[in-house]
């Protein structure tokens, strides 16, 4: 009977350990492979910034003088929009000094040559509207407040004359969806849009200086084709931008109905969505 019940007590202590072995092994946790690169989640801050290089020409035409001729020069545009529909662009220009040669103003003094450079720069922070949208087809509208600066610097004369500008501005973009492939797409866009604003005008010469304020209207219209590569796009496009600057009155550029200056270029640009 001793024997027994030792042999019966040695079977069940086998039967826990072994069951205890099998509730551990199943409660374990099972181990996770690690993760590869390809497989992680992208992290996205929801802004897609851009650069543009152009070339081009500018053309100025002051009524009543004989300040009217084009020259070449070249463009630089810088952009961030983010996804929320805040956004904003910057666009600078600059001439070469040929513009205006040949001829010959007053500094002041007494005539001095005409050659000249334009340059410029506007800032124009918006907010982007998607007004219409589909698979094929959307047209975002752009509306904000633009700040623009614009000089003619008359070098060798040492004439400078300046026009900073300040309003309201609204572009449109229609965009057409041309094919949609399963790592690229293509687009066709156009843009329109108008400014009008109030412009502070300053002269300074030789002798001195003089001020005045007046109006701004201004006009843009553009078209382009932009490819689309996962985060990345490229875009080629041609812009043109019409500025008109209302009456102005000072002491050497004297009383002029309206200066004109136009701007256009095409323009090659790339943008990554970060």
């Amino acid at each position: 009977m001793r024997n027994a019940a030792l042999v019966v007590a040695v079977i069940a202590l086998s039967a826990c350990a072994a069951h205890g072995g099998h509730r551990e092994a199943r409660d374990a946790p099972t181990p996770q492979e690690p993760r590869h690169l390809d497989q992680l989640e992208p992290s996205h801050l929801g802004i897609t910034v851009g650069t543009a290089l152009g070339a081009g020409n500018v053309d100025v035409h002051a009524s009543g003088t004989p300040l009217d001729d084009r020259t070449d020069a070249w463009f630089l545009k810088l952009s961030a929009d983010a996804t929320n529909g805040a956004a904003l662009h910057v666009e600078a220009w600059s001439s070469d000094d040929e513009l205006f040669s040949g001829i010959t103003i007053n500094n002041g003094i007494n005539p001095a040559p005409g050659a000249a450079q334009l340059q410029g720069v506007q800032v124009f922070p918006h907010a982007r509207l998607e007004t219409l949208r589909d698979a094929w087809f959307h047209m975002p509208l752009r509306i904000g407040l633009f700040v623009d600066w614009q000089e003619i610097d008359h070098d060798r004369a040492g004439v400078e004359r300046d026009w900073l500008s300040f309003g309201p501005k609204l572009l449109v973009e229609p965009t057409w969806r041309v094919t949609e492939q399963e790592r690229w797409s293509l687009d066709l866009y156009g843009r329109a849009g108008g400014e009008l604003g109030s412009a502070w005008f300053s002269e300074e010469y030789r002798t001195g200086d003089d001020r005045d304020s007046t109006t701004r209207l201004a006009g843009e219209l553009g078209f382009g084709v932009r490819a689309q590569f996962g985060s990345w796009s490229a875009e080629l496009g041609y812009q043109l931008h019409q500025t008109t600057f209302g009456k102005v009155d000072s002491a050497l550029y004297g009383d002029r109905d309206r200066t004109e200056v136009q701007r256009q270029q095409i323009f090659l640009g790339f943008a990554i969505q970060l």
